[in-house]
Protein backbone atom coordinates (compact mmCIF):
# COMPACT_ATOMS: atom_id res chain seq x y z
CA UNK A 1 0.00 0.00 0.00
CA UNK A 2 1.72 3.40 -1.09
CA UNK A 3 2.57 5.95 1.74
CA UNK A 4 0.25 8.33 1.94
CA UNK A 5 2.14 12.13 1.30
CA UNK A 6 2.67 14.72 3.95
CA UNK A 7 1.21 17.97 3.69
CA UNK A 8 4.86 18.83 3.94
CA UNK A 9 5.80 16.80 0.68
CA UNK A 10 2.62 17.94 -1.22
CA UNK A 11 3.18 21.71 -0.83
CA UNK A 12 6.93 20.85 -2.04
CA UNK A 13 5.42 18.59 -4.81
CA UNK A 14 3.20 21.55 -6.01
CA UNK A 15 5.89 24.27 -5.85
CA UNK A 16 8.76 22.35 -7.30
CA UNK A 17 10.92 22.87 -4.31
CA UNK A 18 12.69 19.74 -1.79
CA UNK A 19 10.83 19.46 1.34
CA UNK A 20 14.12 20.79 3.21
CA UNK A 21 13.42 24.02 1.55
CA UNK A 22 10.16 24.94 2.92
CA UNK A 23 11.21 26.41 5.98
CA UNK A 24 9.42 28.95 7.86
CA UNK A 25 10.22 32.39 7.94
CA UNK A 26 12.25 32.91 10.57
CA UNK A 27 11.33 35.91 13.47
CA UNK A 28 14.99 37.44 12.22
CA UNK A 29 13.98 37.63 8.42
CA UNK A 30 10.91 39.16 8.98
CA UNK A 31 12.63 41.72 11.79
CA UNK A 32 15.03 42.34 8.86
CA UNK A 33 12.71 43.04 6.56
CA UNK A 34 10.68 44.92 8.41
CA UNK A 35 13.65 47.26 9.05
CA UNK A 36 14.76 47.52 5.60
CA UNK A 37 11.41 49.16 4.96
CA UNK A 38 11.42 51.63 7.90
CA UNK A 39 14.68 52.59 6.49
CA UNK A 40 14.08 53.08 2.96
CA UNK A 41 11.04 55.22 4.15
CA UNK A 42 12.94 57.95 6.18
CA UNK A 43 15.65 58.20 3.74
CA UNK A 44 12.73 59.48 1.52
CA UNK A 45 13.76 63.49 1.17
CA UNK A 46 10.95 65.50 3.46
CA UNK A 47 10.59 67.88 -0.16
CA UNK A 48 8.94 64.98 -1.77
CA UNK A 49 6.22 65.17 0.49
CA UNK A 50 3.70 67.68 -1.57
CA UNK A 51 3.00 69.36 1.40
CA UNK A 52 6.09 69.90 3.22
CA UNK A 53 7.42 71.72 -0.41
CA UNK A 54 4.27 73.92 -0.39
CA UNK A 55 5.04 74.83 3.10
CA UNK A 56 8.73 75.91 2.51
CA UNK A 57 8.22 77.75 -0.26
CA UNK A 58 5.61 79.61 1.69
CA UNK A 59 8.27 80.73 3.92
CA UNK A 60 10.83 81.50 1.62
CA UNK A 61 8.57 83.70 -0.14
CA UNK A 62 7.54 85.62 2.74
CA UNK A 63 10.96 85.83 4.89
CA UNK A 64 13.37 85.63 2.34
CA UNK A 65 16.34 83.36 1.84
CA UNK A 66 17.87 84.03 5.11
CA UNK A 67 14.70 84.27 6.98
CA UNK A 68 15.05 88.04 7.76
CA UNK A 69 11.47 89.89 6.98
CA UNK A 70 10.77 93.61 5.98
CA UNK A 71 10.09 95.41 9.45
CA UNK A 72 8.22 98.96 10.02
CA UNK A 73 9.23 101.20 12.08
CA UNK A 74 8.04 104.31 13.25
CA UNK A 75 7.82 106.98 15.94
CA UNK A 76 5.66 110.26 17.06
CA UNK A 77 6.02 113.29 18.96
CA UNK A 78 4.57 116.97 19.48
CA UNK A 79 5.48 120.56 19.76
CA UNK A 80 7.93 120.64 16.96
CA UNK A 81 8.42 124.13 16.39
CA UNK A 82 8.30 126.81 14.21
CA UNK A 83 11.06 128.56 15.10
CA UNK A 84 13.71 126.38 15.69
CA UNK A 85 15.03 122.91 14.51
CA UNK A 86 13.93 119.78 16.79
CA UNK A 87 14.15 116.11 16.52
CA UNK A 88 11.90 113.30 16.75
CA UNK A 89 12.58 109.55 18.44
CA UNK A 90 12.12 105.96 17.07
CA UNK A 91 8.68 105.00 19.05
CA UNK A 92 7.98 107.87 21.43
CA UNK A 93 10.66 110.65 22.99
CA UNK A 94 11.03 110.25 26.98
CA UNK A 95 10.54 113.96 27.40
CA UNK A 96 6.48 112.93 27.34
CA UNK A 97 6.25 112.82 23.93
CA UNK A 98 7.68 116.32 23.18
CA UNK A 99 9.94 116.71 20.25
CA UNK A 100 13.42 117.34 21.84
CA UNK A 101 15.44 120.41 21.05
CA UNK A 102 19.14 118.06 21.50
CA UNK A 103 18.86 115.29 19.39
CA UNK A 104 21.47 112.80 21.37
CA UNK A 105 18.21 112.84 23.54
CA UNK A 106 16.19 110.74 20.86
CA UNK A 107 18.35 108.37 19.31
CA UNK A 108 17.68 105.34 19.48
CA UNK A 109 20.44 102.71 18.65
CA UNK A 110 19.94 100.35 15.59
CA UNK A 111 20.63 96.56 16.71
CA UNK A 112 20.49 94.76 13.29
CA UNK A 113 22.09 96.32 10.08
CA UNK A 114 19.58 96.92 7.48
CA UNK A 115 18.36 99.70 5.11
CA UNK A 116 15.68 102.36 5.56
CA UNK A 117 13.23 103.53 2.69
CA UNK A 118 9.83 104.82 2.27
CA UNK A 119 10.28 107.17 5.07
CA UNK A 120 5.99 108.66 5.72
CA UNK A 121 4.95 111.55 8.27
CA UNK A 122 1.61 112.99 8.97
CA UNK A 123 1.26 116.14 11.01
CA UNK A 124 -2.11 116.74 13.00
CA UNK A 125 -3.10 119.63 11.46
CA UNK A 126 -1.40 121.83 7.90
CA UNK A 127 2.06 122.43 8.33
CA UNK A 128 1.31 126.29 7.11
CA UNK A 129 -0.06 128.78 4.88
CA UNK A 130 1.55 129.70 1.53
CA UNK A 131 5.28 128.50 1.15
CA UNK A 132 5.96 127.72 4.78
CA UNK A 133 6.89 124.28 5.26
CA UNK A 134 8.64 121.59 7.17
CA UNK A 135 11.44 119.86 6.35
CA UNK A 136 12.01 116.56 7.82
CA UNK A 137 15.27 114.33 7.49
CA UNK A 138 16.54 110.96 8.48
CA UNK A 139 19.23 110.97 10.40
CA UNK A 140 22.53 108.49 10.93
CA UNK A 141 24.06 108.87 14.10
CA UNK A 142 23.54 112.82 13.95
CA UNK A 143 24.38 113.33 9.95
CA UNK A 144 21.34 113.72 7.31
CA UNK A 145 21.01 110.55 5.14
CA UNK A 146 19.13 112.50 1.85
CA UNK A 147 16.12 110.19 3.11
CA UNK A 148 14.01 113.42 3.41
CA UNK A 149 10.54 115.27 2.70
CA UNK A 150 8.89 118.44 2.34
CA UNK A 151 5.50 119.31 4.29
CA UNK A 152 4.20 122.46 2.62
CA UNK A 153 1.32 125.07 2.90
CA UNK A 154 -1.79 123.03 3.32
CA UNK A 155 -0.19 119.47 3.40
CA UNK A 156 -0.36 117.44 6.48
CA UNK A 157 1.58 114.68 5.31
CA UNK A 158 4.77 114.29 2.88
CA UNK A 159 7.09 111.01 2.08
CA UNK A 160 9.70 109.85 0.16
CA UNK A 161 9.67 107.12 -1.76
CA UNK A 162 12.79 106.97 -3.63
CA UNK A 163 16.02 107.62 -1.44
CA UNK A 164 17.00 104.92 0.70
CA UNK A 165 19.74 104.35 3.62
CA UNK A 166 21.77 101.68 4.94
CA UNK A 167 22.42 101.55 8.82
CA UNK A 168 24.88 99.47 10.59
CA UNK A 169 24.34 97.74 13.80
CA UNK A 170 25.37 100.32 16.46
CA UNK A 171 24.45 103.30 14.42
CA UNK A 172 21.89 105.42 16.20
CA UNK A 173 18.53 106.88 14.04
CA UNK A 174 16.50 109.99 15.04
CA UNK A 175 14.20 112.77 12.83
CA UNK A 176 14.71 115.70 11.91
CA UNK A 177 12.29 118.36 11.62
CA UNK A 178 13.54 121.70 10.12
CA UNK A 179 11.08 124.98 9.79
CA UNK A 180 11.14 127.22 7.00
CA UNK A 181 12.22 130.64 7.14
CA UNK A 182 9.00 131.94 7.39
CA UNK A 183 7.20 130.24 10.48
CA UNK A 184 5.23 127.48 9.54
CA UNK A 185 2.42 126.14 12.09
CA UNK A 186 3.45 125.98 15.68
CA UNK A 187 3.65 123.14 18.34
CA UNK A 188 2.27 120.24 15.80
CA UNK A 189 2.35 116.63 16.52
CA UNK A 190 4.53 114.21 13.95
CA UNK A 191 4.01 111.14 13.42
CA UNK A 192 6.60 109.09 10.93
CA UNK A 193 7.04 105.53 9.54
CA UNK A 194 9.77 103.80 7.29
CA UNK A 195 10.72 100.61 6.09
CA UNK A 196 13.49 98.60 7.22
CA UNK A 197 14.95 95.73 5.50
CA UNK A 198 17.44 93.75 7.64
Amino acid sequence: MPELATGQQRAGAATGLPDQGRQPASPHRLFGAVCCHLRFRSALPISANPASLRKRRRLTDSTGATGAGTQVIGGAAKDIKKASTTYLSMFNPPNAGIADATEAQVQQEMTVAGTLSQLRIRLSAAAGGGTTSYTFNVRRSGVNTGVTCLATGAATSCSDTTNSIAFSAGDRISIQAVPSATPPTDNLEVRWTAKYQP
